[in-house]
């Protein structure tokens, strides 16, 4: 069943959403509304009415609403230790580096910006074997972000971006090495707010719908298509995407969630082909404003 809920999660992840250059700070990043401190979440897998494969994640934002801190360890870690992420900015705000504690190596994110404040080139790689990877971005006139160029080993993964006149991005397209690999296309309402979106390759499509309340909070996802036999689906963003699966097989999945009176989700239950599979529970703790 896992193999199914990772499309789900692939639906999910390459949700369609406003360039960086829109959006000022992590919180608004995450959608994330007020003056955040801490969320502390805690998800798992469930079958057969047992939980499995938990996870807890603790993330610390400062003032400005930037992530300063993430924790997160997963209940069947044969390591009692947490893998514990930490950002570092500059001067003008932006991170210039993050670096992850995962397990006996310690991974490093660098950053660079233009004289705009746009991400221009983040790198990746480990203390132990060096740089490891690198992606390089690419903005049009109204500082939309127009491509990605991601370098890792022998391996080049293009995604490109297009967006509709009221600069909401409704196409991403992957290439890996020259040759197309995936699509994602978003649709939204009048509010710009995300309702469908589509992701397809060769072996697989899902396709989401989100139905929001007055306030534009999301109160129910779904999500359904058909997976088809095959293992070779590219890992891209450090997912790994399906496989294995021996005949092509249709599937259906929902989602319901609940607010704070900041707008914050603190419970989302997902449902696959009627029966829940994941949950997700979050608490939020705020500054106190002055």
């Amino acid at each position: 069943m896992k193999n199914f809920l990772y499309l789900i999660l692939l639906c999910s992840v390459f949700s369609c959403k406003k360039d960086e250059d829109k959006i000022k700070t992590d919180l608004d990043k995450m959608n994330l509304t007020g003056p955040v401190r801490i969320v502390k979440s805690h998800s798992y897998y469930v079958e057969n009415n047992r939980k499995t494969d938990g996870l807890i994640n603790i993330q610390f934002f400062n003032k400005k609403g930037m992530l300063v801190k993430s924790i997160e360890k997963y209940f069947y870690s044969p390591t009692k230790k947490w893998h514990i992420s930490t950002n570092i900015y500059n001067r003008k705000g932006d991170i210039s580096r993050r670096y992850s504690n995962l397990g006996a190596l310690t991974v490093f994110h660098k950053y660079e910006y233009n004289k705009y404040g746009l991400k221009t080139r983040e790198r990746f790689g480990t203390k132990k074997f060096g740089l490891t990877r690198s992606v390089d971005y690419k903005y049009n006139h109204n500082n939309l972000i127009t491509k990605e160029i991601h370098r890792e080993e022998d391996k080049t993964y293009i995604r490109t971006y297009s967006y509709d006149s009221r600069d909401n991005p409704v196409c991403q397209t992957t290439y890996l090495d020259g040759k197309e690999v995936t699509k994602h296309y978003c649709k939204y309402d009048q509010n710009n707010d995300l309702i469908w979106s589509r992701y397809q390759n060769k072996n697989g499509v899902c396709t989401r719908s989100l139905t929001l309340n007055n306030r534009g909070d999301v109160t129910k996802e779904e999500s359904y298509g058909i997976s088809f036999e095959g293992e070779d689906w590219v890992e891209f963003d450090n997912i790994n995407m399906l496989g294995f699966l021996v005949n092509p097989q249709k599937y259906s999945s929902r989602s319901t969630f609940k607010y704070d009176k900041n707008s914050n989700w603190l419970s989302r239950k997902s449902f696959f082909m009627g029966k829940k599979s994941q949950e997700e529970v979050r608490t939020i703790a705020y500054y106190d404003i002055d």
